[in-house]
Parts: C-alpha cells; sequence; structure tokens
C-alpha cells in the first residue's frame, strides 16, 4: 500500500524542538502512528542530532540529517526539504505532506485528494504589497497575481514536489535582493512553483486553521507567525517536553482566538515544567 510521508524540520534550537515534540505528540493522539504514515524529521547537517534520534525512538519517526550549509537566513534551514526530496526516490509513496513545527494537531487530518501540478499550501494567503511595504512588486513577479503564499504546509504528489523544489534554490538566489529575508524562501518557493508550471492552491480553514483566519474548527492549527498570539504562544516553548494529555488542556474545546493561546501556552509550560 502506498503511504504518506509527513516531512518536518528543525534548526535544533530548544524552542523549535518543544515545538516539534507537541507537534509529534499531538499527532500520536489522533492516532498517525501507523503503517499508512512515515514522519520524518529533517535536521541540517551542522545542528546536534540527539535530540531527533531521541524523538525517533519515542514516536516510532525517521530522523535523517541533510547537508546543509549555515546562512544569516534562519529561514534558510526549510531547504533541508528541497535536499531531501533531490536525493530520494519515493515509489511507494502516494503523498508528501511538509508541516512547519509549529502546528498542533486537534483532529483527524482530512487532506485534498492530490493531483499532478497541483500544490496545496497555508490557508492563509496575503498581498505580496503588504510583504514588501511597496506596490513595487519585482516583474519577475508578476506571475503571482499579487499573492503572497504561506508555505507553512506544503501537500503535494512527489513528482510536483520535487520540480518544484528543483527550481527553489535558483529562485532563493534570484530574489535575494528584492526580498526580505523573513519571507524570502516562502516567495522562492511560489516563484519556483510558477517557474515549474504548478499552481498553487491554499488548502481549506478546516485542514490548517491560524490566528489570521481564525477558524477552530480545523485538523491542524499553526500557531506560528507574526500575530500577536503567535508570538504569545511560542514564547513558552522553552526546554524539553514531557507529554501529556493535549485533550485534557483542549478541553473544553476553546471557544476563541485568545483561549486557544492559553491552552497551548499552558500545555507546553505545563510539559516543560517536568
Amino acid at each position: 500500500m502506498d503511504k504518506l510521508l509527513i516531512l518536518t524540520g528543525s534548526d535544533g534550537s530548544s524552542a523549535q524542538l518543544a515545538g516539534l515534540e507537541l507537534l509529534l505528540h499531538s499527532f500520536s493522539e489522533v492516532g498517525l502512528n501507523n503503517n499508512k504514515y512515515q514522519f520524518v524529521l529533517l535536521c541540517p547537517s551542522w545542528t546536534d542530532r540527539k535530540a531527533f534520534l531521541n524523538f525517533s525512538k519515542k514516536y516510532g519517526c525517521v530522523s535523517e540529517s541533510v547537508s546543509l550549509v549555515k546562512t544569516n537566513d534562519k529561514y534558510y534551514v526549510k531547504f533541508v526539504i528541497q535536499r531531501y526530496l533531490l536525493s530520494n526516490s519515493f515509489n511507494d509513496v502516494s503523498g508528501i505532506l511538509y508541516l512547519d513545527f509549529d502546528h498542533i494537531c486537534l483532529r483527524s487530518i482530512n487532506l485534498p485528494e492530490l493531483h499532478e501540478d497541483i500544490v496545496f499550501v497555508s490557508s492563509e494567503v496575503t498581498p505580496l504589497v503588504e510583504m514588501l511595504g511597496s506596490a513595487n512588486i519585482p516583474r519577475i513577479l508578476w506571475g503571482l497575481n499579487g499573492k503572497h503564499y504561506n508555505n507553512s504546509i506544503i501537500w503535494a504528489v512527489p513528482e510536483t514536489f520535487k520540480k518544484v523544489a528543483k527550481r527553489w534554490s535558483a529562485a532563493y538566489r534570484r530574489l535575494s535582493s528584492a526580498i526580505p529575508l523573513r519571507y524570502l524562501e516562502e516567495v522562492a518557493f511560489s516563484l519556483a512553483a510558477f517557474e515549474a508550471g504548478c499552481t498553487l492552491v491554499p488548502v481549506s480553514p478546516t485542514v490548517q486553521g491560524n490566528w489570521h483566519i481564525g477558524v477552530l474548527d480545523c485538523s491542524m492549527f499553526h500557531y506560528g507567525g507574526e500575530h500577536p498570539l503567535a508570538e504569545a504562544t511560542k514564547s513558552s516553548l522553552n526546554g524539553d517536553l514531557i507529554p501529556k494529555k493535549i485533550e485534557h488542556i483542549l478541553s473544553p474545546w476553546p471557544r476563541n482566538l485568545q483561549e486557544l493561546s492559553k491552552k497551548i501556552v499552558t500545555l507546553a509550560r505545563d510539559l516543560c515544567s517536568k
């Protein structure tokens, strides 16, 4: 049976490792630890693998160290995905789901049906002009129709994902003088998809919720980003986590975003204190 590959990565910092364990634990609680799903934890070659190997044993995932240069762009670590995709074959894989570490899985995932040359990305799409702080969008980006696609989640068939990955680095270099580092790898991914002849499609907010959209009835919630509630939530993620039942913390179900933030923070702090 073809399986689903779930990729995630981290730079090995304590905050990211805490978020990564929270992600893995939340997925295990909704029953995704089975033969159909395979989690792969990716880390750059310059970071300590000890925590990743411990997660592999604890959650039954695979840990891979990927050769990657260290740059002054902290988001460049995401290129571990590209290196991994281009150095492996995926004959027995029907779909590849990438997730930033700052997600929490709330219920079983109902992902959209995959098609060749379709790349599903985050439910969060904003105008490019907001990201650039200027109406002068580089001509090279005109094909994106003025949209900035967040790629905290990426869902595609392997060959389509690899097609985009092959063009990602070149797009990054071409945009390096025009796009702020905060958004460079994301915009480069969108440009790579456009130049590969692929269509970017945001997932439904019921698949991935986030602070900006404000949907709580979702499979996964992305608690990262630049929203004030994202900062409040992620500031608590430090140290090693010892999982506790997520249902206990999230019950009763949050009534609003502020309540969800407090509950995730409570979970993180409780786990970190053990």
